[in-house]
């Protein structure tokens, strides 16, 4: 099971995969690099107007994982 499966929502996923994404790999290129983009306590926090705790925390978690093992890999990370 890919990182992501508990965290994207299953209707998510199967927009997805209708689409045929994850059908094929395609690689991460020759230099790679993580992007996190818009990752605030404003998203990921229902005490705030745009957040959603019930699926936010759990991105956040994915993305801390996600960035751990690029750290790992010498894959540059970047905000």
């Amino acid at each position: 099971m890919p990182i992501w499966d508990d965290v994207i929502p299953k209707n998510e996923l199967e927009k997805f995969a209708s689409g045929g994404m994850g059908v094929t790999r395609v690689g991460f290129g020759d230099k790679p690099a993580l992007v996190i983009v818009d990752m605030s306590y404003g998203f990921a926090d229902s005490a705030f107007p745009l957040g959603d705790s019930e699926v936010g925390w759990p991105a956040v978690a994915a993305i801390q994982r996600l960035r751990a093992a690029a750290r790992e890999q010498g894959i540059p990370v970047f905000y």
